[in-house]
Formats: C-alpha cells, sequence, structure tokens
C-alpha cells in the first residue's frame, strides 16, 4: 500500500522548505564570514607599524579564503535551487498543474541569481582591493 497523494504532498513540501532554508543559509554564511575575512585583513593593514613583518605576503592567503568561502556558499545556493526545483517539480505532477503550477525558472532564479551576483561582486572586489596589499 502507497501514501496517499495528500500525504505525497505534504511531503514534497517539507523538501521545498527545506531547500529554500539551506537556499538562505548558504547566503547567510557568506554574509557572515566575508566581513570577518575583511574585516581580519583590515585590521592586520591597520595595526602595521614600519618594524612588523609586511602583511603584503599574505594578501594571496585572505585572496583564497575569500574565494574559497565564496565557491562553497554559491555551491550550496546552487545545489538547494537545483533539489528545490526538483521537489517543486515533483509536486505540481502530484498535485495537478491546475493546483500548483510547474516553478517558472526565470522567476525562480532572480532572488538566487541576486545573491550569486553578489557574492561574486564581494569577492572579486576584495581581490582587486585587498588592504594586506595597500
Amino acid at each position: 500500500m502507497g501514501i496517499t497523494d495528500d500525504k505525497h504532498c505534504e511531503i514534497l513540501a517539507a523538501g521545498i522548505r527545506d531547500h529554500n532554508t539551506r537556499m538562505m543559509e548558504g547566503f547567510r554564511l557568506f554574509v557572515q564570514m566575508f566581513p570577518a575575512i575583511a574585516g581580519g585583513a583590515l585590521v592586520l593593514r591597520l595595526q602595521r607599524s614600519d618594524g612588523t613583518l609586511p602583511f603584503a605576503q599574505f594578501a594571496w592567503l585572505a585572496d583564497v579564503l575569500v574565494l574559497l568561502v565564496a565557491f562553497a556558499c554559491a555551491l550550496i545556493i546552487v545545489d538547494s535551487f537545483r533539489g528545490w526545483k526538483n521537489y517543486r517539480h515533483r509536486l505540481s505532477q502530484v498535485a495537478g498543474a491546475d493546483q500548483i503550477p510547474p516553478p517558472d525558472l526565470f522567476k525562480s532564479w532572480l532572488v538566487e541569481g541576486m545573491m550569486l551576483a553578489a557574492i561574486a561582486i564581494a569577492a572579486i572586489l576584495f581581490v582587486a582591493f585587498n588592504p594586506l596589499r595597500m
């Protein structure tokens, strides 16, 4: 005996909510990690005195950390969106397209695209204007 359509829809809706939460958590992770790295680099730059070790040699490390965090967070967002899209298509099939239409991918990608663009722009600007290089 299989599960009812109502229960199936309930399970799919829970999966959709889970994937949506993961997308937001991926962006939140970047919003928390990026200022920590950028702020640490800025503090190191401001604390430098003439007798201390030049921090320019550590600029590549900060760049790698920012790019790694950006890549990991973007990967979380993209993978969660893929899962969300699959669950959403399946929910549309189970409930019927007249009840729950399939997702419009352009509208669906709008928010995630903006999150990915913000991550990319922040990472590129940090690498270009890394305070440890100045």
